[in-house]
This record gives C-alpha cells, structure tokens and sequence, in this order.
C-alpha cells in the first residue's frame, strides 16, 4: 500500500546524503482500535526471517562520506560506523565535503549523477578538489518525497533510482493506565500542550482552547502534569518526536489561531515551557505510575515496552486510530514520519561498497532479532514483514 505524506510532514525533513566513492583500486485501510496498555516486553519473532544475515563481501575498497545537510540521524552514523569496522578498506571522509557548495541540494547531487561514471567527473557543478568527485550514483535517506522538479531534473540526467521505504519514526501520546480517556483529537492535544496551555494544571483548563478549534471532548477535571522528550540534540534520534509531534499537530494548529505567521521550523518555546522533559535513559513505568493522570509523549517503540502505561489512539479527523505497524505503514496513524532509501540503481553495476552497505542497512532494519538491532536502539519502527519482503524484492530486482 502506497504511503500518502500528510500535509507539512515535509515542512521539518530530515535528509540524510550517503556518499559513497568508488577509488581506482576498488574490487569488481484505517479501523478504528481501542486504546491498550502495555505490560509486556517485545518478543523476537519467530516468523521465517525475510532476509539473509548480512555477509561481508571481501577485498572492497573505496572512500565513504556522510553529508548530513538537513537533520540528521544517529542512527545513520552508527550504522556507517558499524560498516567501516567491517570493511577497514574503506576510508571514511569528513562529513563535510571540501568545496562541495552547499547552495546545491542533496536531491541535485543525488540527480546530477551520471549513471555511466562512477567518479562523477562528468557532473555540471563545480569541483575543487578531488574530493568533489562524489556526484557519482548515490543512496539518500529521506523523511520526505522527492521534489517534482528533482524528478525532471533525473530524468533530464537519465537518472534511475528507486524509492524504499524502510521504516519511522512515530510519535505516541501516553498516559497513565487507570486513565479513563482512550482518545485525542488534534485540537485536544494542541490545547493540552501547545503554547497556550502553559500553566494549565488540570486537563479541564484545555476546554475552551480544544473548543475554539472545534473539539467536542469534554476533557475530565483532574491533575495535569506534561512530560516529552526534548527539543535539544536534534541529532539524536531518541529526541525526534518533538519534532513529529509539532509539524503534524501542533503547528497546523498555531497557523489556525493565527499565532504564528510562517511555518517556520523548529522553536522550542513552541509547545508549553512547562513540562518536564523525559530523558533517554528515563524510566517512563515509574513516572506515569506515579502521576496516572499525566499526560506525555515519546517514541511507538519504547512507549509500547513500558508497563502500566496507556497508548492513546489519535483523531487527526478520519476516527480514533491506535498505533500499530500496520496502521503507522498504511499512515492511519497519522503521528508518525517514514524513512525512505533513496538509491541510483547505477550502484549495482558501478559500486559494489554502496550495495553492501544497502545489504548492511537492510538487514539491520528488517532482521527478526529486532531487538538486538542498532535500528531498535534508536526506535525505528520496523516494516510490517510482508512489506518487507516486497522491499526486499524491489531492491533485489532493481
């Protein structure tokens, strides 16, 4: 099932450029759920694994580079740095290219590429040194759709590429398990944790706010206290559902009300000042068991291992919809980001390191010792496995 983006996902992409050089002595349908709590720890799969553990190919070598231009993952560089304990032949470059000029994006490197010249030298912008010689067949790592004019632009290049989705990043609201409350529409949550909700100390204090963007819930009369994750450190993947949660509910909303005149990315003071922020090594268990009738957000897959907490379902206007792998792939749950491998099918025939890597990446996204993955460690919700298998099968056959 095709995702569809919801509007202004793509106001706060994170685009990730993987680079990789080849060197001269490289080697040859949405229903609604109730809401659940969650007491048990994840189990490994016992489900046939979709895909082959990752073999190293030997002898490769080349130079790799990581260009993070936008918003970054860790979990992309832990990955490249799992890769080049792997292959020490491959010598990593900075992550910031010499003379590769920053005016031109990503997605024009990406389509600038000629698919018949592994070292880019036929490529239309400027090169100032031999590091330059990067706009060769290339992989992208993309929260967002490529851009029409990018598309033009390969096909004027004759570039041919494939898009993968891989994965998320979503973003739950949570709250105590004796909470009577099972759902929030987005006017709820913007008027619960907005900027206008600062100092609301019980959950009643959000009516007129919810009402005034035209909630019907009647929002009970008991303590409120706020916790999330924060907006520092972007960098860190554990921190990317702040920014999930304002592009999806709480900026559409500050344009409603006419708070905020551009969509702008990120400002922190942007949700209410005064909640406690959840940190990564935070037990989440014992804060909301704490203060049932707390109110907070986190990532699907650490909210999903806590016990005695609540997951919300969330109204974006289409019902109340729980968050599950199949209803974050099919975008029935509306909170939540897709991952995308962007990748010039020209790494097949020019540059075996660049397929290895994909295999690596792959195969950590989609084994069935999840747990175990630098993608868990990171809270990437996997792939259901039948649409891992088809993944599997487009880039196999790509």
């Amino acid at each position: 099932m095709k995702r569809v983006l919801p509007p202004l996902r793509a106001t706060l992409t994170y685009v990730l450029t993987l680079t990789l050089i080849t060197s001269a002595c490289t080697s040859s349908s949405p229903t609604q759920q109730s809401s659940s709590v969650n007491n048990a720890e994840t189990t490994p799969s016992t489900e046939p694994n979709p895909i082959p553990a990752y073999s190293p190919p030997p002898n490769l070598r080349g130079f790799l580079q990581v260009r993070t231009p936008d918003f970054p993952s860790s979990y992309a560089f832990d990955m490249l740095n799992s890769f080049l304990e792997i292959h020490p032949n491959i010598l990593q470059i900075g992550n910031d290219a010499s003379g590769v000029h920053e005016t031109i994006s990503p997605w024009e490197i990406f389509c600038l590429s000629e698919p018949n010249d592994p070292w880019g030298n036929n490529i239309s912008f400027p090169l100032d040194s031999d590091y330059d010689l990067i706009g060769a067949a290339g992989i992208l790592i993309s929260g967002s759709t490529i851009p029409d004019q990018m598309i033009s632009l390969c096909e004027k290049n004759k570039t041919q590429w494939i898009k993968l989705e891989v994965g998320s990043f979503t973003t739950v609201l949570i709250t105590g398990s004796d909470m009577s409350l099972d759902c929030l529409n987005y006017e709820d949550i913007y008027a619960l944790i907005g900027p206008e909700s600062a100092e609301f100390i019980q959950w009643s204090d959000g009516k007129e706010v919810a009402s005034e963007l035209g909630s019907l819930t009647m929002l009970p009369d008991i303590p409120l206290s706020v916790y999330g994750t924060s907006f520092e450190n972007f960098i860190d993947s554990q921190n990317i559902p702040y920014g999930v949660l304002y592009t999806t509910i709480i900026l559409p909303n500050l344009v409603k009300r006419k708070l905020i005149a551009t969509k702008i990315l990120f400002v922190d003071e942007l949700l209410r000042g005064d909640y406690s922020v959840i940190k990564i090594n935070d037990n989440i268990s014992e804060i909301f068991q704490a203060q049932s009738t707390s109110l907070g957000w986190t990532n699907f897959e650490i909210a999903k291992k806590a016990k005695g907490i609540k997951i919300l379902s969330i109204d974006s206007g289409q019902g109340c919809i729980q968050p599950t792998q199949e209803t974050i792939f099919s975008s029935a749950y509306p909170v939540s980001w897709p991952i995308y491998l962007y990748i010039n099918i020209a790494i097949k025939k020019y540059s075996p390191h660049k397929v290895a890597f994909v295999d690596f990446l792959l195969y950590d996204l989609f084994q069935n010792s999840y747990n175990q993955s630098t993608a868990s460690r990171h809270s990437i919700t996997p792939l259901p496995k039948s649409e891992q298998t088809k993944i599997l099968a487009a880039w196999n056959d790509a």
